[in-house]
């Protein structure tokens, strides 16, 4: 099981819990609409242990492994949530988000400026773009910021 903090159509604050199943579909379990409510890890942990309850009564499964990301409050829910004797889960951070927080850390300031210097001369100049293109290159893309 997996549990995701998001934003529906009208920005409201919502969590999201989905299964994926051993043929890699990915189902939506439960959403709870958790306007005015703090993300504290007793809240969350209320709401890892009612879509837990609700993923096994629902599609009649037992829920094994539980996913998050990895926010101190997160965390600590997960090692709320481990504690419990009447759920039986082993719980883990996302390893894409460790991986960018991680990234995050280490970014070289003003690299993505340099980058696209680069990729704006070899868009911009035609002996440039030749040489790359005769040398297998593809299309460069402007690099963004991402969330």
């Amino acid at each position: 099981m997996s549990l995701d903090f998001l934003s529906n159509v009208h920005n409201e604050p919502v969590i999201c819990a989905t299964v994926t199943t051993p043929e890699s579909k990915i189902v939506l379990v439960h959403t709870v609409d958790n306007s005015g409510n703090a993300h504290t890890p007793d809240y969350l942990v209320k709401i890892a242990v009612d879509s837990i309850t609700k993923c096994q009564n629902q599609f009649g499964c037992s829920v094994r492994s539980f996913v998050t990301n990895n926010a101190a409050n997160v965390a600590k829910m997960r090692e709320l949530l481990e504690q419990r004797v009447d759920v039986d889960v082993t719980t883990y951070g996302c390893s894409a988000h460790l991986m960018n927080l991680f990234a995050k850390d280490l970014e070289i300031p003003s690299i993505k400026e340099q980058v696209v210097q680069v990729v704006k001369y070899f868009r911009n100049n035609h002996f440039a773009a030749a040489a790359y293109k005769d040398n297998g290159g593809l299309r460069l893309i402007m690099p963004q910021e991402v969330r």
